[in-house]
């Protein structure tokens, strides 16, 4: 027997889509069961370079209740799994912090592509001379939200890291007690240079140029800088050291 059918949906946008059930154009008045298999929606992540990044988190949500969540793969790609074709809003997430809102109106086809500004990042450590200071703890963190990247400084004064996510930072330098701090923007590569007024490291510890202007009490070059360092451990014996 042929049958036919014309079944209307509407669509997020207002209009209407059809379905038409027919068999040799005679129709047939009933109820009919349409399944249809909703193709994921797709997003592509990538660097300012153009390559791909994995491990970016997504979660969809339809007013306010979460409906599908997916991490981007190798090829930078997340697949969001949808039940029925209404607006929802992604949320996107590097390294456990919420960077992008991505509402999406309408199903396509073609993956929505999102670049997150990654960045390497090198951290130089120098002292009142200008001399690398090694050894120092490295902290970069994102003002607000995060995330928080840590390292030590090498022989070279140095601590370089990768993928840092753009934003603004508190760049902190810290050797002993003594910490050194910058406000800085990161929107690309770069090298942040952080200048402390430590004038030397004696065993370890280090003696500032403050320290050093005992000096002004008669005390010279070396001499000085021995002096505070006596100071600095509580009176006990002290290393001279050629400046």
């Amino acid at each position: 027997m042929g049958l036919g059918r014309e079944v209307s949906f509407n669509k997020p946008d207002g209009s209407q889509a059809y379905i038409a059930v027919s068999t040799l154009g005679v129709s047939e008045t009933g109820t009919y069961t349409v399944y249809v298999n909703w193709t994921p929606i797709t997003m592509h992540f990538t660097n300012t370079l153009n390559a791909p990044i994995s491990g970016v988190k997504v979660e969809a949500y339809i007013n306010g209740s979460l409906i599908a969540s997916s991490v981007s793969d190798a090829n930078g790609n997340a697949y969001i799994s949808i039940k029925e074709p209404m607006p929802f809003t992604a949320v996107v997430y590097y390294d456990n912090v919420p960077i992008y809102y991505v509402n999406v109106n309408s199903l396509i086809n073609q993956p929505i592509g999102i670049t997150i500004g990654l960045y390497n990042v090198t951290v130089l450590f120098v002292g009142a001379r200008n001399q690398a200071i090694s050894n120092a703890q490295i902290t970069l963190y994102r003002v607000g939200t995060g995330p928080v990247y840590n390292g030590t400084t090498s022989s070279t004064g140095t601590m370089s890291f990768v993928n840092v996510l753009g934003g603004t930072y508190l760049v902190t330098a810290q050797y002993g007690n003594l910490k050194y701090s910058e406000l800085v923007t990161i929107n690309g590569n770069d090298v942040i240079t952080i200048k402390s007024d430590i004038l030397a490291i004696i065993d370890g510890f280090p003696i500032t140029t403050m320290e050093a202007l005992i000096g002004t009490l008669g005390l010279g070059g070396a001499a000085a800088i021995a002096f505070a360092f006596a100071n600095r451990r509580g009176g006990k014996d002290y290393d001279v050291v050629t400046m």
